[in-house]
């Protein structure tokens, strides 16, 4: 949120001063999306979560910085937000893509993950009248994930992943948990070749927990 309000200033803001701008901002948002009704999380005795869920070309939007009664939504330990895939596969009809997403992060993996990248497709291609969408490094982001998987029966994942989740560099973050929270019954199968994919803590499940859990 640094960032964001950074590119709205001249020099660089403390806290409160970003805080100010952003519930500007977050009141501008409330307004077009709900107008006048009346907020549930308004109200001063409201403790519940907030799960939000939105259709995939709505997930870029700011909704953290929408505000309780009292705090920001992003500064609420249980805030959650979701992806509405059911509604866009009805829509489109039974999910019938190939996603492969090549996501090496390390140096040290980049040449072996472009070369699983490029046989999968290449087999895809020669083998298979199945759709393949291919999402690199450079086009992998929060954003463009949800849109795409949203339409897919497969997930090839190839790269890097840590115990917190797939690290998407682009955005400086950690994919896991909401992957468990969304609802993905559309995916058939879901190969992950990388690291801690199966990782269980005690507090913390791995993706492929994550992705038994949405179904």
């Amino acid at each position: 949120w640094n960032q964001f309000i950074s590119r709205l200033l001249t020099s660089s803001a403390d806290l409160i001063e970003v805080k100010e701008k952003l519930l500007k901002k977050s009141i501008s948002l409330e307004q077009i999306v709900f107008g006048n009704k009346t907020l549930p999380w308004k109200n001063p005795n409201f403790k519940e979560e907030i799960f939000l869920q939105t259709d995939p070309e709505f997930t870029a939007y700011p909704w953290e910085i929408l505000t309780t009664n009292s705090d920001f939504f992003f500064e609420r330990r249980n805030f959650y937000r979701g992806i509405r895939s059911n509604s866009h596969i009805t829509e489109k009809g039974e999910a019938k893509n190939f996603l492969l997403i090549e996501n090496p992060v390390l140096e040290n993996l980049t040449d072996s993950v472009k070369k699983e990248g490029k046989k999968i497709s290449d087999l895809l291609e020669d083998h298979s009248s199945i759709p393949c969408k291919r999402l690199k490094q450079d086009q992998f982001r929060l954003t463009r994930f949800w849109d795409e998987i949203s339409s897919a029966a497969y997930l090839h994942y190839a790269g890097h992943s840590e115990k917190g989740g797939i690290p998407i560099p682009l955005e400086n973050i950690l994919l896991c948990e909401e992957i468990g929270r969304a609802k993905l019954p559309n995916l058939k199968i879901v190969f992950l070749n990388s690291c801690h994919s199966a990782f269980e803590g005690e507090n913390t499940s791995g993706l492929a927990t994550q992705f038994l859990k949405s179904g």
